[in-house]
């Protein structure tokens, strides 16, 4: 039986918790739960004395003993570093989150929770299969836009600048557009959005009146106010947190905005957020490049089935960033036999030599290549596609996270997996 530690200190909350367990995965699941709750960080303790949980589920802010102090005091105890925690926070907690990250969060559930999206993350991180691939080092220096979906509300009346925004990071944040000073802040106030953009010669209230309005609005949440430029001066009025140029070069407005809206140090880390928030593309891709010769049966597995992939063989084609020292390389992985009757299945060969299935391996990477380098010079990072390689070991996985994995059955007899890893400098990239 999996036990679960709920610390939060509203009694309702632990209540609805303790229940969606117990009808969504103890009734309906038929999974054996146990849920021990504690109402602040030192109760939480205390509980951790006398038996160890599979899972801890942690808010944020109580009395007596906050989330922060108690997962700062816990991760100094050997025995309980490897508790995965899970924090409840609200988008408005940004500076506590950024704390928690460091010390070793291993995921989040934000408020109002789905039920749905608590029980996945119950189920994953209580399921104790051992994973192939190494896991993320639980002391990266990531930034709050790293696991959140942040909101950015633009500022202007240029429908071709929405548009082109709208599509650069669609991926990566959700964007609401106003049409002048006294709608920004209108929308400010009652969706207070992460990052505000605000283009110069606004109509009815002008730039620098909305700013400093939505700053004096502003005292909790500590928004990023920038100014969307036209003009060539080079240093932004206060209230601005920064200038971004406005531009229509996809790449340019990539790295100004990555930079300073959502506080990425490079090309490099920023490149990270994207390919983390890309599954979906890249699964379309896939099933794109696997139906190009002929129409095969594919069909996308749950997430969950990356675990149980045999990483013997794999394909490998590194999408050099220009202008930066990192890289994008994509991996298509299997075991030997899968990937092989893959080959047969696109090739309709019936015998494949191993030379033949070394040249017909690269060629299908190369043709997901060129559908894949098409997205990311949309979305503003410039690459250039290295020749791919083969190999029949798991060895360039060490050190490497892989990121937005997809699992696909083949005409319902083998399983490959899609995946990517972004690395500086020949190294795996932890941002």
């Amino acid at each position: 039986m999996k036990k679960i530690l709920i610390i939060d200190d509203e009694e309702l909350l632990r209540r609805m918790l303790k229940s969606l367990i117990r009808k969504d995965l103890v009734r309906e699941k038929e999974m054996e739960f146990e849920v021990v709750e504690a109402a602040n960080g030192i109760e939480g303790l205390t509980v951790l004395s006398k038996e160890t949980p599979d899972m801890i589920i942690l808010d944020i802010h109580m009395p007596y003993m906050d989330g922060v102090e108690f997962l700062e005091t816990i991760r100094k105890e050997p025995n309980y570093q490897k508790i995965p925690i899970v924090i409840l926070s609200a988008v408005g907690e940004r500076s506590a989150v950024d704390r928690m990250i460091k010390l070793g969060i291993a995921d989040y559930i934000l408020k109002p929770f789905d039920r749905e999206d608590v029980v996945q993350k119950i189920v994953k991180f209580t399921s104790g299969k051992a994973a192939i691939f190494k896991k993320p080092s639980a002391d990266r220096d990531m930034t709050f836009a790293q696991i959140y979906r942040q909101k950015a509300l633009v500022a202007t009346k240029d429908d071709k600048y929405r548009s082109f925004f709208k599509k650069l990071f669609a991926e990566r944040i959700e964007t609401v557009f106003a049409e002048n000073g006294a709608e920004c802040m209108k929308i400010f106030i009652d969706q207070k959005p992460e990052i505000v953009l605000i283009e110069e010669n606004i109509d009815v209230v002008d730039e620098k009146t909305t700013a400093m309005k939505i700053r004096n609005i502003d005292k909790e949440y500590h928004s990023a106010i920038l100014l969307l430029q036209t003009t060539s001066s080079s240093a932004p009025p206060a209230p601005f947190d920064d200038r971004i140029p406005k531009s229509f070069n996809a790449s340019l407005t990539f790295k100004e905005f990555a930079k300073k809206a959502l506080g990425h140090r490079s090309l490099v880390e920023a490149t990270l957020g994207i390919v983390r928030h890309m599954r979906a593309s890249l699964a379309a891709a896939g099933k794109q490049a696997l139906k190009t010769t002929r129409d095969v049966d594919v069909e996308e597995l749950p997430v969950a089935k990356a675990e149980e992939i045999a990483a013997e063989e794999y394909v490998a084609v590194d999408f050099k960033l220009l202008e930066e020292r990192g890289s994008i390389t994509l991996f298509l992985i299997g075991s030997q036999e899968h990937l092989t009757r893959l080959i047969k299945t696109l090739t309709e060969k019936r015998d494949v030599t191993e030379q033949g299935l070394l040249k017909d391996l690269r060629d299908f990477g190369v043709r997901l290549a060129k559908t894949l380098h098409a997205w990311f010079e949309a979305k503003g990072a410039l690459t250039e596609i290295d020749n791919p390689r083969v190999k029949f070991n798991n060895d360039d996985f060490e050190g490497k996270t892989l990121e937005a994995r997809v699992v696909y059955l083949v005409e319902k007899k083998y399983e490959v997996m899609l995946a990517m890893a972004v690395t500086e400098d020949g190294k795996s990239f932890s941002a």
